[in-house]
């Protein structure tokens, strides 16, 4: 009995003292992490996010096949918004995907992946992606 107690108490101690480190040490995310994935067979630049809240657009670097990227957006000071990924057409008209549809400031923090299946013969990109914030998971195609 007096093992189990004593063992019991150094699981709690264990336990406690893990749970102390992360919450110490892992800070969260401040903003949208966004993940691009090129998964066709071509090379993608060009590409860029934007948002209200951040200064100037921010640029996607070149994606070779099968390659991701990962950006970091951080709006200040937004209400309601919207994350976009855009990029222009071969006839040099910009086209836009919306990454995250819809937050606040209260929605916190969140990341999303955008996966880029194809790319047409007019330079028009086959996106798809999901984003998740507050426990919820939404998919934008």
């Amino acid at each position: 009995m007096k093992k189990k107690l004593i063992l019991g108490t150094i699981l709690i101690i264990i336990i406690v003292l893990v749970y102390g480190y992360f919450n110490f040490y892992s800070k969260p995310i401040e903003g949208f992490e966004i993940t691009v994935k090129n998964l066709t067979d071509r090379r993608i630049d060009g590409l860029f996010l934007t948002c209200a809240g951040i200064k100037k657009d921010i640029k996607v670097e070149t994606l070779k096949p099968d390659e991701k990227k990962v950006v970091l957006v951080q709006p200040k000071n937004y209400g309601e918004n919207s994350i976009s990924l855009c990029y222009l057409d071969n006839d040099g008209k910009e086209k836009k995907h919306i990454v995250v549809g819809y937050f606040e400031e209260s929605y916190g923090n969140g990341y999303a992946v955008v996966k880029i299946d194809n790319v047409l013969e007019n330079g028009i990109l086959d996106i798809s992606s999901k984003y998740k914030f507050s426990s919820i998971l939404w998919s934008n195609r």
